[in-house]
């Protein structure tokens, strides 16, 4: 493309090339910046920050990078112009805070959404299938959504306009609830299922009730079932991604049995409660490595582009099978991202149905 291509181009992002895998993001800048940055989780953030700088095509307004990646690739990505080359640097990341703005030209609903920024959806042709996410949700729900509270939490419970199928109790209903509009997810899948989720005040308190905090889970667990009801046909599903994933597993300990499926999705494996000092062993591997099996399935995964808990959580597992858990370790191309747990999340429900189903079908037959 020449520079007078560029200044007219209006087409659609990313560019896909299936021969060669290259990928080619480009940005129209908003204002005169001196770099601008691809952002992509787990590809160019962290130690791998330059590899998102992006070229600025000279005599336009747009800037563009090109990369090679695999069809596999599942992650959020966005854009960031700075005023000055020092300033594109790597920062930490804010919980519950989108600093990226969206791909315009992107023409699959973003991610996250606050006005024009959020986080915009890269998933090649092999990537974990995102279909139910992009159904149309913008019909009013047909069942009941309330706030509440939960474990001393800000909180929702959702009641299908039918008889519930499962019951799904959640961590960070923040995200699943108030930005993924899950409830309206489930009902255009036909899942009708009733939802508990707690959230928190803010990062500190979401640390401490999610690292270990055995009462917090525990209060949060038994409110969610008075909520819910109990039906042996209605199984409940505990799920948490991140330190949500920490707090699922570590109910295995502090309440064995109340949930018959637990999904965890990219355990912070490195955190444990206060007073905890870090060893060889992770503090939750150690803890379930001391517990008794009890009859609840576990669906573990993880992002294969999360080195730090990859090779731990398939620790935890080697752990987990050994001493008889019913458990499952999958790995997902993608990083530390709700791209992905929100697909996985679709595909383990449904998952669960289907093995409560069968499970029920074969106790009659006995």
């Amino acid at each position: 493309m020449t520079p007078a291509s560029f200044n007219t181009w209006s087409g659609e992002c990313p560019l896909w090339d299936p021969a060669t895998n290259r990928v080619t993001f480009i940005w129209r800048a908003e204002t005169d910046p001196a770099a601008v940055h691809l952002f992509i989780n787990r590809i160019t953030d962290k130690k791998d920050f330059d590899l998102g700088l992006m070229r600025h095509v000279a005599g336009t307004d747009l800037w563009i990078r090109t990369l090679v990646l695999p069809p596999t690739v599942c992650a959020s990505y966005g854009f960031r112009e700075y005023s000055s080359t020092a300033a594109a640097r790597p920062q930490p990341p804010r919980h519950n805070r989108y600093d990226y703005r969206l791909d315009p030209h992107n023409p699959r609903a973003p991610l996250v959404c606050e006005r024009q920024n959020g986080l915009s959806l890269l998933a090649g042709p092999l990537a974990i299938d995102q279909s139910a996410w992009e159904t149309d949700t913008s019909a009013p729900l047909r069942g009941t959504l309330r706030e509440t509270e939960l474990a001393g939490r800000p909180g929702w419970f959702y009641a299908p306009p039918e008889r519930p199928v499962a019951s799904l109790w959640l961590f960070d209903a923040q995200t699943w609830i108030e930005r993924l509009r899950l409830p309206n997810v489930l009902e255009t899948q036909g899942l009708p299922m009733s939802i508990a989720g707690v959230a928190h005040h803010d990062a500190g308190h979401r640390k401490r009730d999610l690292a270990g905090d055995d009462a917090f889970t525990a209060e949060f667990l038994d409110q969610a079932a008075q909520l819910s009801g109990r039906s042996p046909s209605v199984p409940r599903i505990l799920a948490g991604q991140s330190l949500g994933a920490l707090a699922s597993l570590n109910s295995l300990v502090t309440c064995p049995g109340a949930a018959e499926y637990v999904l965890a999705y990219s355990p912070s494996m490195w955190a444990g409660p206060e007073g905890w000092t870090r060893t060889s062993l992770d503090w939750i591997t150690h803890r379930l490595s001391l517990a008794d099996p009890c009859p609840t399935h576990l669906q573990l995964r993880v992002g294969a582009r999360e080195p730090q808990l990859v090779g731990p959580t398939h620790l935890l597992e080697l752990t987990l099978a050994g001493n008889g858990w019913d458990s499952e370790l999958q790995v997902v191309d993608g990083g530390h991202d709700i791209a992905w747990w929100r697909a996985a999340l679709i595909a383990d429900i449904q998952r669960a149905l289907c093995h409560h189903r069968r499970t029920r079908r074969n106790d009659t037959e006995d």
